[in-house]
């Protein structure tokens, strides 16, 4: 895949209507090529291990609601949790930016805005759908990690 069409799938990270649509109705066949695309953008330079605290505090909101059952979970108390992880976002992704290539950056805070919007989308939905709309976000979250790791893991093989 060249450059033009790699920057084509993260522009599509970029559209609200996009995101939208990924934290409403989760993962489609349709968009794991566009997710992995993305995943594969974010550089070498983009760490996974620097997303690794978001991600853990992502897993345990994500047992704990596969866990219960929906009307088991305090709705006010599920949206304060991930509405605390806006500023953790903001600020580690502000040192991974800093610390970025110029080429990689636009792709690295398209993500962070990527995240933001879901926690956002997921937030302003005051029923149970926001238990299946943060499901369908932590599956594309967990997803675009996954496939980047294996992009840097298939990077590093080859210069072996």
């Amino acid at each position: 895949m060249n450059g033009k069409e790699q920057k084509r799938y993260y522009k599509e990270f970029q559209n609200p209507g996009f995101i939208q649509e990924l934290v409403l109705k989760g993962i489609k066949r349709e968009y794991i090529e566009k997710i992995e695309e993305f995943a594969k953008g974010l550089g070498k330079n983009f760490e996974p291990t620097q997303m690794y605290r978001i991600f853990n505090d992502l897993v345990k909101i994500n047992d704990e609601v596969r866990r219960k059952d929906k009307k088991d979970i305090d709705l006010n108390d599920f949206h304060k949790r991930l509405l605390v992880l806006r500023p953790r976002i903001a600020y580690t992704f502000a040192r991974i930016i800093d610390r970025s290539r110029d080429r990689d950056k636009e792709i690295i805070d398209t993500f962070k805005r990527f995240i933001i919007n879901s926690i956002d989308i997921i937030t302003d939905e005051n029923s149970e759908k926001a238990i299946d709309y943060f499901k369908n976000f932590f599956d594309v979250y967990e997803s675009i990690l996954a496939y980047h790791k294996a992009a840097i893991v298939m990077k590093s093989d080859r210069r072996r």
